[in-house]
């Protein structure tokens, strides 16, 4: 049986490799095709020599097609082996992850079981409550224990099924027949057939026979789109006003439909052959089919169904347009007029069900096929420039109203997310299309950074991310107000273009971002706080430049901060103006905020540590030999070169939060109500970093309530609640202690040993700061003696005393900071006539 360490270690990924270099191993046998028969002894020859040479080209080709017969199933073993063992591991460790994060022990018990208990515990029981949850947390570990098992069997389960199959290709199990290499390919049942009598065969066993697409010729796969087309073409139905309940589809005919578009439509040439024979159109009054409301006395198919086909046809889609490019198509991608076509077709009516007022454009109900990931970048560009174009030219016509706010029934046009059968209220309705078009984008780094970019002008904006972060309405266009908009789904698409893959132009984009947020005239939604704080986080080397005035601490970082190293290109010239108001507009928002000062402090830490080990001392300059001296000198430079600018970020992270509470009032915000004691908190990164509460810091609470808190609403002459400054105290109490705890723990880990052990001696050759494995005890784990020997430290002059200068410097720095910050919100808000900044 699979163990929980044999599963961690297997890597699915590398099986499906093995999958695809098998696959193209096989089609290399195939197209030996030729020269085996180009190799046949000629009739002509006579004699034993002739019989001999016939029984030995009969005996190569022979093993030949059995070789051939033995690859197919070990690919499609290998396939279902990778997807199953994938599975298995993404069970297994959500589960590990829960476990972990309850403190939960786990414990393998042999033959694949396992046993989840909880430690001891000293308290009383908590009584009735207590006892319910003791019991409900025995029910979640033993459904964890058995998610775990479960995964354990399946990875087992394939494991056994692969070597299986490899057994069978090793003895010679599989007969390639007399056919030809392509023939020997398949299954026995498929060989040999006329392209009607194989797709008639693989539409009656879809399961069985998907798996050998690729080992079908470009006829018989475009075979089998055709025969596709023609059941779909069957299906639909235009929409007309009075109906006939006998022409709308049945459940069991979308079922049967959506099975075999599902097993046979991602193959590039099926999907291909499909998409060229129903042409545009016919592919978008499909999807009106699948939207259509029939009349009573029909047999409706189910809004689940319908959401399936939705996801099928995407899927579809990609497939024919993942290799589409300029040029004019070919077996295996659409041509670029068809996609011209599309866009056309595109920006027509379409009714979706009879005697309902109102209708779809074109783009609505092709908007939830866009989202699927796998559109070529030129696709997405094509109609994502079609649409822009499209939905500027309506509005100039008619007095800036949207072409997709006109009343359609039924309420949802994107079907594909559903919950209980029926569309989810959570997600968007699919009314704006540029929902599914920027979640297409957030699958492809290299379509979202061109569409973003637009380096051929082909928008009809001056600056696509300053139009659709500041201009564009992404109001929900349909009735029900509940339901969200499709802005998220922005989010997502700059987030890759920025962050996914970079390169030069994902800087670009990141400047653009930064710009269009910094801009006082507008305000960040809400839903892409968290968004920009993700992209801005990634580009922490370019913020801490920009705060500064200098270079980052490390170019090519040991610890990359982008995918692969830091490079030039990467980094970002900000407008300093504007990266302080987009850091104080994603502040706003605590989890926002968090991603950011998360980034923060990991670069800040990167600094220091190289700093304090010596790294950067050629910024110093010849100096003094003398410890004390060249740790004075280091202690300047981690102040001006780290501390600084982080606790400038930390100042405008943390202000606009705090003026996000008082302005909306949240006196009783769950944020920042669990730091009711005045106590700073530690999180995000540096918990990570087993920081903790370090214990020589204290609480600056008070301290804050009557310096930064005056600075905030003083200096704007906002009248607040007293329970809202002390929410917005404790916040920023936060701020400042944690920036402190940060700049001391640097210290504290980079400390030569032997300043350690004289500062730290327990009186028996050892040091208090020793861990019982013999490395240096991490601050989290430090009880009164440790704290001590630290304190004493800092009372001495010298090396042992920088953890001390460093976090008093931190300080002051941080109410710098906060004050600065005040005053330049006061007076960019002034440019634009906003006195609240």
């Amino acid at each position: 049986m699979t163990t929980i360490a044999q599963l961690e270690s297997w890597d699915p990924a590398a099986v499906g490799a093995s999958a695809e270099s098998l696959n193209a191993d096989r089609k290399a046998l195939v197209d030996l095709q030729d020269e085996m028969d180009a190799g046949s002894p000629p009739g002509s020859w006579q004699g034993e020599a002739a019989t001999a040479a016939v029984g030995s080209h009969d005996r190569i080709y022979a093993r030949l097609a059995d070789l051939v017969a033995a690859v197919s199933p070990v690919v499609e073993a290998l396939d279902a082996a990778q997807a199953s063992i994938k599975s298995a591991q993404d069970s297994l460790h959500a589960a590990l992850s829960t476990v972990a994060a309850e403190g939960w022990k786990l414990e393998e018990t042999g033959g694949g079981g396992v046993r989840i208990t909880a430690p001891a515990s000293s308290d009383d029981g908590g009584g009735l409550l207590g006892a319910i949850d003791e019991k409900v947390d025995q029910a979640r570990m033993t459904a964890l224990a058995q998610q775990i098992a479960d995964a354990l069997q399946a990875a087992s389960d394939a494991d056994s099924q692969l070597a299986s199959v490899l057994t069978g290709a090793r003895v010679g199990s599989y007969d390639g027949g007399t056919g030809t290499l392509a023939d020997a390919a398949l299954p026995p049942e498929m060989r040999g057939l006329s392209n009607a009598e194989l797709v008639d065969y693989m539409f009656k066993h879809p399961k069985e026979t998907a798996p050998y697409l690729d080992a079908l010729s470009d006829d018989q796969r475009q075979a089998v789109g055709s025969a596709l087309s023609t059941r779909w073409d069957d299906m639909a139905v235009p929409v007309v006003a009075t109906g006939d309940q006998d022409a709308y589809p049945t459940q069991a005919e979308l079922d049967e439909l959506n099975e075999l578009t599902a097993a046979f439509g991602e193959d590039p040439v099926v999907a291909t052959t499909l998409l060229d024979d129903l042409g545009p159109r016919g592919l978008l009054e499909l999807q009106t089919t699948l939207l259509a409301n029939p009349p009573a006395g029909a047999d409706p198919i189910s809004w689940e169904s319908a959401g399936e086909a939705q996801r099928i046809w995407g899927h579809t889609l990609a497939a024919a347009t993942a290799g589409a490019d300029s040029g004019p198509g070919g077996v295996d991608h659409v041509s670029a007029e068809w996609i011209d076509q599309l866009n056309a077709a595109a920006q027509g009516h379409y009714d979706l069900a009879p005697g309902v007022i109102g209708n779809a454009y074109g783009y609505q109900v092709l908007s939830p096929l866009l989202a699927a990931d796998g559109h070529s970048a030129y696709f997405l560009n094509e109609v994502g420039t079609g649409m822009e174009k499209f939905e500027h030219d309506y509005m100039d016509d008619n007095g800036g109203a949207s072409p997709w706010d006109s009343y359609t029934f039924p309420g949802e046009l994107d079907l594909t997310h559903l919950k209980d059968g029926m569309p989810d209220p959570d997600q968007p309705n699919g009314h704006d299309p540029f929902g599914g078009l920027m979640e297409g984008l957030s699958h492809n780094p290299v379509a979202a950074r061109e569409f973003f970019n637009d380096p051929f002008g082909d928008s009809v904006y001056d600056n696509r991310v300053d139009h659709y972060l500041n201009d564009r309405d992404w109001s929900n266009f349909e009735d029900y107000g509940d339901r969200p908009s499709e802005i998220g789904t922005l989010g997502d698409a700059l987030t890759t273009a920025t962050t996914v893959d970079p390169e030069a132009g994902s800087a670009s984009v990141m400047n653009d971002v930064v710009n269009a947020v910094g801009d006082p005239d507008h305000e960040l939604a809400p839903e892409l706080r968290s968004d920009v704080g993700t992209m801005v986080s990634h580009y922490m080397p370019s913020v801490f430049d920009t705060m500064n005035g200098d270079h980052p601490i490390t170019t090519g970082d040991p610890v990359p901060w982008l995918p692969g190293d830091q490079r030039n290109d990467l980094m970002v010239d900000f407008d300093p103006d504007h990266l302080k108001y987009t850091l104080d507009q994603v502040g706003r928002s605590e989890d926002a905020g968090g991603i950011v000062s998360d980034a923060a402090a990991r670069y800040a830490n990167l600094g220091y540590d190289t700093i304090f080990s010596g790294g950067a001392d050629g910024d110093l300059g010849p100096g003094p030999d003398d410890p004390d001296a060249l740790w004075a000198n280091r202690l300047d430079l981690a102040d001006s070169r780290v501390s600084d600018p982080y606790a400038h970020v930390a100042s405008y992270l943390g202000g606009g939060y705090a003026d996000q509470l008082r302005a909306d009032g949240l006196a009783a915000d769950a944020a920042t109500s669990n730091a009711g004691d005045s106590a700073w908190k530690v999180g995000g990164f540096i918990a990570e970093q087993a920081v903790g509460k370090v214990p020589v810091v204290g609480s600056f609470g008070d301290f804050l309530v009557g310096q930064g808190v005056d600075a905030i609403t003083g200096a704007n002459d906002v009248d607040t609640t007293e329970q809202v400054e002390q929410q917005m105290g404790h916040h920023l109490s936060d701020v400042n202690g944690s920036a402190q705890a940060m700049a001391q723990n640097a210290v504290y880990r980079n400390l030569p040993d032997s300043v350690l052990d004289h500062v730290g001696s327990d009186g028996h050759g050892g040091s208090v700061f020793d861990a019982p494995d013999g490395t240096r005890l991490p601050m989290s784990q430090w009880g009164p003696e440790q704290a001590d020997a630290w304190h004493r430290a800092q009372d001495i002059t010298g090396v042992s005393s920088t953890g001390s200068q460093l976090q008093d410097a931190m300080g002051d720095r941080i109410t710098t900071a906060l004050s600065e910050r005040d005053q330049f919100m006061g007076n960019y808000g002034e440019q634009t006539g906003d006195g609240d900044g």
